[in-house]
């Protein structure tokens, strides 16, 4: 394990912010955040796994742009949500999963709410979020109602996470200017 110099209580609450699994452990804490243990005893911190993601979690945050896109094959169909997420040095990291039968707008929420909760796992603290589906865009600003039944818990479960951020920001855009979140949802659905 390689020891962090951090603050043991704020390293504790930036993890629990960052959706980490904090337990009590002995005369310290232990939390766990997707594939990293981190450790406190005795005021020191330590953590195994992908250091680099957690000291930027605990040091700085930083920030970053995340490209999300749903793709259906029907309305209702088979879809897929995928994301893309980049800092200023590019790329980090990106993803696509199938979601089964399920609605365009379900699956656009659902890319949006995978991207932004990798992005609070990777620690950003500032994140803009980029689309090209404008009801999602326009109901997470809050500038349209979400009516639909079946978008609202996903609208909340969004805000959720969009709240742990210090800035958050939400933009429309062409499909063009979203393309490699659009391509590896499709090449999901295309599979």
């Amino acid at each position: 394990m390689e020891e962090l110099d951090v603050d043991a209580a704020e390293a504790r609450r930036k993890l629990g912010r960052a959706g980490a699994e904090v337990t009590e452990d002995g005369d310290g804490w232990r939390a766990v955040l997707g594939g990293s243990v981190v450790e406190e005893s005795g005021g020191g911190v330590r953590v195994e796994g992908n250091v680099d993601r957690v000291r930027r979690l605990l040091e700085d945050g930083g920030s970053a742009t995340v490209y999300f896109d749903g793709a259906c094959r029907g309305n209702p169909g088979p879809a897929a949500a995928a994301y893309v997420v980049e800092d200023e040095d590019g790329v980090v990291t990106e993803d696509a999963r199938e979601l089964g039968e399920t609605t365009n707008n379900e699956a656009e929420y659902a890319a949006l709410l995978a991207a932004v909760t990798e992005a609070r796992e990777l620690g950003y603290t500032e994140v803009e979020a980029v689309g090209d589906s404008q009801l999602v865009v326009e109901q997470v600003k809050g500038n349209w109602r979400c009516k639909a039944d079946n978008l609202r818990p996903l609208l909340h479960q969004v805000n959720d996470v969009v709240e742990s951020f210090d800035g958050f920001r939400i933009r429309h855009v062409p499909r063009e200017v979203n393309e490699r979140a659009d391509e590896l949802a499709n090449e999901v659905l295309d599979g």
